[in-house]
């Protein structure tokens, strides 16, 4: 979605609905008053304090809707790098866990 066509106010709004918690457990969890929150699920935009606020207590990251990088070239491009083992060696290999995640998927 582009950063225009975002309502985040409306996100939060769907997140709220589906987390099943109450006006009030919300409200003070983001430190705001019952009458505020409506506001918010009426905004365009949020600024980013309260977004993290709401983003923890939904536990939804709301910053995902943004596409930040969606006209960027960088943003897409893939790196590739090449290792040459010798099969003497392969016992001595280690590969992290996250880097083997992403050569086997």
């Amino acid at each position: 979605m582009k950063d225009s066509e975002v309502h985040i106010g409306t996100i939060v709004k769907e997140k709220f609905d589906d987390s099943k918690m109450s006006i009030e457990i919300f409200a003070d969890a983001i430190h705001r008053q019952r009458n505020s929150v409506y506001d918010i699920f009426k905004r365009k935009s949020i600024d980013t304090e309260l977004l993290i606020k709401i983003s923890k207590t939904l536990n939804y990251n709301f910053f995902l809707e943004y596409d930040f990088f969606e006209n960027h070239a960088f943003y897409n491009k893939k790196t590739t790098i090449t290792i040459e083992i010798e099969t003497d060696d392969l016992d001595k290999v280690v590969i992290p866990d996250n880097i083997l995640k992403l050569i086997t998927n």
